[in-house]
């Protein structure tokens, strides 16, 4: 007899888990509370920008060996990031050359340390005081931005082997990631799987090997086990109902910390930062927006803001056409350039707020002190019917990326094929 597998969510792991899964003969039905496929994968066409953009995941970070597998198998380039990172206050440039002044001596300490502790708790006991007020501001900044962590619940062990690299290897997908997610979708109905969007589940009632999912629209859709791929903020603003109660597993999803971020795409008439520097990669400054980046080795004239993590607060409740206006306003205090003159040369904007996205509630996962035990939790499914798969759930190396949604699918796919 055959078996129906239903997967929740069109994103990254919900299409990689579909495709593995009807290869292996099984029938599945793929729902999406969205009109689109991705989640929070999301390239932009081209339209009013001179390019494809992305208002969700860019980068790749590291030789991933799932992600790259894949863009080969699909025939799908990407190029390594380049580009040096620019300290900008005022109009004035400065090169970084280090990651923050006691970088390697924070990276030691790092590394020296026996019990987990919060970055918080880290820095006010091994570097209080005036001497590192410089690097506890950076340290903040790092973790909100790269991390979109809190500081007062992130995990320093978490954090410690990342913040070791020296992030070379980073590569973005030409064309956007979004080539990706179609040829992920393509082959799932090619394979026969069935997609359902527009179906925000609201309802799952399930028995060992039965599961009837309901959505806010009336639609059923019933099978004999069921791949939860929605973010884990999803789970922790309980969006979802489980008859029966499946409360552990929600108790575990909010003891996984869960960011945000807000995404602001500037397309320029040109590349106005060439005038001070040919090689701008990064451009960071103490202001609200305190993040752009360019798309080296590209001289286009798109810039990318970026808000992450408690930050995010300092624009709560703003609309996109406020945030834009906070972003120019920003980025004209970091170049020291008129606001007037930046919107003259303005061709197209984008302002992306994942914490207010209704799918999303949220942008990526990073670990608090009692993550690492949660995430073993979702490793095991409900009584073998219901599973996880997703950025948020993933156990390994390559937290809080494509990566770990594709990886953490396999590993779904693989309990379920035993």
């Amino acid at each position: 007899m055959e078996e129906t597998i239903v997967i929740a969510g069109a994103g990254a792991a919900g299409l990689f888990a579909a495709r593995e899964l009807s290869k292996s003969g099984y029938k599945v039905i793929i729902t999406e509370a969205n009109n689109r496929v991705g989640g929070r994968i999301h390239t932009l066409s081209a339209g009013h920008f001179n390019q494809h953009t992305e208002a969700g995941a860019e980068f790749i970070h590291g030789k991933l060996p799932i992600t790259f597998k894949l863009l080969r198998e699909a025939n799908i380039s990407f190029e390594k990031v380049d580009g040096e990172m620019y300290q900008v206050n005022n109009g004035h440039w400065k090169k970084q050359e280090d990651m923050a002044p006691h970088w390697n001596e924070l990276i030691n300490r790092m590394k020296s340390l026996d019990e987990d502790m919060t970055i918080a708790g880290f820095l006010q006991k091994y570097f209080p005081g005036p001497p590192y007020a410089d690097l506890r501001e950076q340290v903040a900044r790092f973790a909100e931005g790269f991390d979109v962590a809190d500081i007062s619940k992130a995990s320093v062990f978490a954090v410690r082997n990342e913040w070791q690299d020296e992030m070379e290897n980073t590569f973005r997908v030409n064309g956007g990631y979004g080539q990706l997610v179609d040829y992920l979708k393509n082959e799932c109905l090619a394979a026969g799987c069935e997609l359902v969007t527009n179906c925000l589940v609201k309802d799952i009632e399930w028995k060992k090997h039965h599961v009837k999912l309901s959505a806010a629209n009336g639609v059923v859709v019933e099978g004999n086990r069921c791949i939860i791929t929605v973010p884990v903020g999803v789970l922790q603003n309980d969006a979802l109902h489980f008859s029966p109660a499946i409360d552990d597993y929600i108790s575990a999803a909010k003891q996984i910390g869960f960011g945000s971020v807000v995404k602001i795409l500037f397309q320029f008439k040109e590349p106005f930062w060439l005038s001070n520097a040919d090689d701008v990669g990064f451009i960071f400054s103490k202001e609200i927006i305190p993040t752009w980046w360019t798309q080296l080795p590209s001289n286009s004239g798109l810039l990318t803001g970026w808000l992450g993590g408690q930050q995010v607060l300092r624009v709560k409740g703003r609309s996109q056409k406020e945030i834009g206006e906070i972003a120019i306003d920003s980025l004209s205090k970091t170049v020291n350039i008129p606001a007037a003159d930046l919107k003259a040369m303005l061709i197209a904007q984008e302002v992306h707020d994942w914490s207010s996205n209704p799918f999303s509630q949220g942008a990526y996962s990073y670990s608090m002190l009692p993550t690492s035990e949660a995430r073993k939790k979702f490793c095991q499914p409900v009584d073998d019917t219901i599973y996880f798969a997703g950025e948020g759930y993933y156990e390994g190396s390559s937290s809080a990326t494509v990566e770990a949604a594709l990886d953490s699918a396999r590993k779904g796919v693989e309990k379920i094929q035993k």
